[in-house]
């Protein structure tokens, strides 16, 4: 009986050691910058008008469009999906300039904020999206 009792305590804390190195594990790069795998979309909601998204702030400190956050062309009524790795978590800016007809029309920005949740990895994930979601200039309704 007493042999039941201690493998049973042996097994419990062999169970609870493994709980907690998984838990510890998961919880680990909560709250730091680190790299994750994200899914971007925009959307170009004008009929008439090109748009153009530019990152010009990010977390890295220096310029990035060449190598991860290429420059994103959209013509009119198109949208845009793509899925970067090895992002860092923090704050995005992005420049928006809508064209019509090669002549520039108006320009914004936006700030976008990448967060845990956005973690392609995780089983529930949230695409990133990049689509200006205030009111386009009148030129390009």
């Amino acid at each position: 009986m007493m042999r039941w009792v201690l493998i049973t305590v042996c097994l419990l804390t062999l169970l609870e050691a493994n709980i907690l190195d998984t838990l510890k594990e998961k919880t680990k790069n909560l709250g730091k910058q680190t790299p994750i795998d994200v899914a971007l979309y925009a959307k170009n909601p004008s009929q008439v008008c090109s748009l153009s998204i530019t990152n010009v702030t990010n977390p890295y400190k220096q310029e990035i469009t060449q190598s991860k956050l290429k420059p994103i062309l959209l013509d009119a009524g198109r949208y845009y999906r793509e899925d970067l790795s090895h992002l860092l978590k923090g704050a995005y800016e992005f420049e928006y300039k809508w064209e019509k007809e090669g002549k520039f029309v108006d320009s914004r920005l936006k700030t976008v904020h990448i967060f845990t949740y956005h973690d392609r990895r995780n089983r529930v994930h949230k695409k990133v999206n990049l689509t200006f979601l205030l009111r386009m200039p009148k030129m390009c309704r």
